[in-house]
């Protein structure tokens, strides 16, 4: 009888107790370098993608510090991060996503596709795609965007693909490779 009481208390020890191995919840780091989100990218996606700052600042939601352009299967990338501010990953996303600035909103509101959020060690995976039409000087296109955005609840860092409506399963592609790498790094 004692046998079974000493190993019920082992089971509970083993289960119940927290582990000294535990290690606190992952958090972003403070800032991504050019060099280390080129360096991600040839990893994750593409040996010869090819990546420069942005030009154009002040661009992202809540104020990003980083803001990289990158070209990587022939899909343009855009990065940047910075602190939440008291907003929301949701919050966030949508507003990176609305940087489709050429898209006619009617058209781009009806096809909003968020998938099932993932959370990582802390960190949590919010992943959004977008189709749309627009026109520009007279042409008409259409544009598909597909975007990440990682958030710990005080930093955040969003990418998204895009190209036109007919690269789709390429810029999914894309950015499918970069969600594995990033789960594989976070989890």
């Amino acid at each position: 009888m004692w046998r079974i009481g000493f190993f019920a208390c082992l089971l509970i020890v083993a289960f119940c107790l927290p582990s000294s191995h535990s290690a606190a919840a992952k958090k972003l780091p403070p800032s991504v370098s050019f060099e280390e989100f080129q360096s991600f990218l040839k990893r994750a996606v593409d040996p010869d993608a090819e990546a420069i700052i942005n030009p154009i600042r002040g661009m992202g939601p809540a104020g990003e510090q980083g803001s990289f352009l990158a070209t990587a299967q022939g899909i343009k990338i855009l990065w940047f991060e910075g602190e939440t501010k008291g907003k929301t990953g949701d919050a966030l996303l949508t507003e990176a996503m609305e940087l489709m600035w050429l898209c006619n909103k009617q058209t781009d509101k009806e096809s909003l596709n968020t998938i099932a959020p993932q959370d990582l060690d802390g960190i949590r995976l919010l992943r959004q795609r977008r189709e749309c039409n627009g026109s520009f000087l007279g042409q008409e296109f259409s544009m598909f965007r597909d975007g990440i955005l990682l958030e710990d609840g005080e930093r955040y860092q969003t990418l998204f693909g895009g190209g036109s409506a007919e690269e789709r399963a390429t810029v999914t592609k894309v950015i499918d490779q970069i969600v594995k790498a990033l789960v594989d790094l976070y989890r």
